[in-house]
């Protein structure tokens, strides 16, 4: 079993496809690692030497944003645009989407999403509701 920086690699998949398991490590840059590194993009991950190994980790970690430091960025640029009160910040908050798609007719999963997730919240805030009038009658009396 390989590991290479908290994520597992299966043994028979080759070395440019198992780089782009990586977010943020796209064919381009796999196959431009593996040049880099002098390695055959056709290789399988079991025939790689542990130094090999080593080698590819150091240039993940050192050269390329990756994986959790990358949703760091795309999550502080969101919450960046909401803060300013952006239009782009507003449908992001909105679940709807962005770049000018229609919404008549496609983004149909995402609003399903919200309405299922707004019924939930609506039941919670009746429950929650309906426990403040009965306590509020309560101190009347």
């Amino acid at each position: 079993m390989t590991y290479i920086l908290h994520t597992y690699l299966p043994p028979k998949m080759r070395v440019e496809k198992a780089l782009q398991l990586y977010m943020g490590i796209g064919k381009f840059r796999a196959i431009q690692i593996c040049s880099r590194l002098g390695l055959q993009p056709k290789l399988q991950i079991f025939q790689l030497h542990s130094k090999q190994i080593e080698n590819i980790t150091q240039i993940l970690k050192y050269t390329y944003s990756t994986k959790s430091f990358l949703k760091r960025i795309i999550n502080d640029d969101i919450q960046r645009l909401i803060k300013i009160g952006s239009y782009r910040g507003f449908r992001h908050v909105q679940g709807l989407p962005v770049r000018g798609q229609r919404t008549r007719t496609n983004s149909r999963t995402i609003r399903r999403q919200k309405k299922s997730f707004l019924q939930i919240n609506t039941k919670n805030t009746n429950s929650i509701k309906t426990k403040q009038n009965n306590t509020t009658k309560k101190k009347k009396k």
